[in-house]
């Protein structure tokens, strides 16, 4: 029975070409240094909020919603980490937005 070990190595095969096609694709060093310093120009502006404008803040809302894909290509951890400090940034940026945008009471 010859056919019990070809079949796990076939499996085997079958498990490795998906991890293969869904592991993420490695990010030059260029392309890091530029997201992290769009990053960090965005997340540094949380204490400014209440002094922005709407069209500024909806300016880093746009820009952190053009950041995330390239975020999305990190390794797992960093990526995880990343997409949570910036998505925190973006939802203080909104809601700063939608404080401003409501009419006075």
């Amino acid at each position: 029975m010859r056919l019990f070990p070809l079949a796990k190595v076939l499996t085997m095969l079958v498990i490795l070409g998906f991890a293969l096609l869904s592991a993420p694709t490695p990010v030059p060093a260029e392309e890091a240094a530029a997201w992290r310093q769009e990053y960090d120009s965005l997340c540094s502006r949380t204490l400014e909020t209440e002094s922005m404008s709407e069209q500024e803040l909806a300016q880093l809302v746009d820009r952190c919603d053009k950041l995330k894909p390239r975020i999305e290509r990190l390794e797992e951890t960093e990526r995880k980490v990343f997409l949570r400090r910036l998505q925190l940034c973006c939802d203080l940026y909104k809601y700063m937005l939608d404080v401003k945008r409501r009419p006075p009471q």
